[in-house]
């Protein structure tokens, strides 16, 4: 019986040969799955960090150009000779309801024309709004200013 123990110490060698054999060829499928794992990450992640990129990059341009329109449609109010002498003339007599009556008209006019919800000018320290509901007068600012805000489906 004296023959067989080299026999079973071959056996072991050949065993602990396989088994290191399919230890280092399972670390490695792990390995090779973890980097493909990381790799596959890291290449999602740049494709939706280019994603979100173009939606912004789309986003400003589409508000630089919503931008434009509004600066056009209110050159086009503050260019304007008729309106602006219309708008003197009411304010220097606040109860001209004339004057009222035809600023109304050229604000709900102006609101149609150009496809507003609402259309809001601010002359000075008064508000005006035409929305088809009157005349809306409230305390604005103390600093002297004229400017045009048009706004597009916030009301």
């Amino acid at each position: 019986m004296n023959f067989m123990k080299p026999n079973d110490k071959k056996e072991k060698r050949v065993f602990y040969l396989y088994l290191a054999v399919f230890l280092i060829i399972g670390a490695l499928i792990v390995l090779a799955g973890f980097q493909y794992h990381r790799n596959f990450e890291k290449n999602y992640r740049t494709n939706i960090e280019n994603q979100l990129s173009l939606i912004a990059d789309l986003k400003v341009d589409e508000l630089e150009h919503w931008l434009e329109e509004q600066r056009g449609d209110a050159e086009t109010i503050f260019g304007n000779e008729v309106f602006s002498n219309i708008i003197k003339h009411y304010f220097k007599n606040l109860d001209d309801r004339d004057s009222k009556r035809k600023i109304e008209v050229w604000m709900q006019e102006f609101q149609t024309g150009f496809k507003y919800d609402a259309v809001l000018f601010s002359f000075g320290i008064f508000l005006i709004s035409g929305m088809g509901l009157g005349f809306v007068w409230r305390y604005q600012r103390t600093q002297l200013w004229i400017g045009i805000d048009a706004l597009q489906g916030i009301c």
